[in-house]
């Protein structure tokens, strides 16, 4: 009996250290941008993107930008981020057909592409190659497709296949003000979650959010965040 009692114990504190890793461990691995802020629309939200980012985004060749479909104030700010690098360089515009199904507007950038990420990155890489290294390519699709936490994403899995090209991902997540809203979260965090393998994702978030629990709300604004996740990846925490 006093085995099971110790074998016991073992795997509780073993299990309570994974979670942990999950909550906690990511977190210290993050460098913050744009601290915690207030946000009136969307063009306040691109706009301290461009201030802040706009020499650490040069060197790149591909970017990637990862609004949440559904989210409205992430898929504007994203396309006026689209705008302004499309302005500012030679570049070529790629949409996922998700976002162009559900936001309109997308239709109006007139891209050069529509392409589904997740089941045909290989076109994207093929264009990589014959394009070369002179042209810039913007590429808009869901968070879950391009963010680097997910290792099952397909930025993540198509990252040997870009042979050295140069890219920086910018993606957009809700994020929980409160322990109630947690179990809303658009990434849950526990261990019956396998959807698209997002269990690290939904813990990542969650590790972000939790010290900013508590912050006052300002009518008519949205709170968001901006971190350093990668070092090729920059993540814009938007309050849910």
């Amino acid at each position: 009996m006093g085995k099971w009692y110790y074998w016991t114990g073992v795997i509780v504190v073993f299990s309570l250290g994974i979670t942990a890793s999950l909550y906690f461990g990511l977190q210290g691995k993050t460098i913050p941008y744009i601290k915690w802020s207030y946000f009136a629309n969307s063009l306040e939200v691109s706009n301290a993107v461009e201030m802040r980012l706009r020499e650490e985004l040069q060197p790149y060749q591909i970017y990637f930008l990862g609004p949440s479909p559904g989210n409205a104030l992430q898929v504007e700010a994203s396309l006026n981020l689209a705008k302004w690098l499309r302005q500012s360089q030679d570049a070529i515009l790629i949409e996922d057909p998700t976002m162009v199904e559900k936001i309109p507007d997308m239709k109006a950038m007139n891209p050069e592409l529509t392409l589904d990420l997740s089941k045909d990155s290989g076109r994207l890489i093929e264009g990589v190659r014959n394009i070369g290294d002179k042209k810039k390519i913007i590429v808009i699709a869901p968070n879950i497709y391009v963010t680097q936490i997910s290792l099952q994403s397909p930025v993540s899995q198509m990252k040997s296949a870009l042979q050295g090209r140069k890219y920086v991902v910018l993606s957009f997540m809700n994020f929980p003000r409160s322990h109630e809203q947690e179990k809303d979260s658009e990434f849950l965090c526990h261990t019956s979650d396998s959807a698209m393998n997002n269990l690290d994702l939904g813990c990542f978030v969650l590790a972000q959010s939790r010290p900013f629990y508590g912050k006052s709300d300002v009518p008519g604004k949205t709170p968001g965040f901006l971190n350093q996740v990668r070092g090729n990846e920059y993540m814009f925490f938007l309050g849910q």
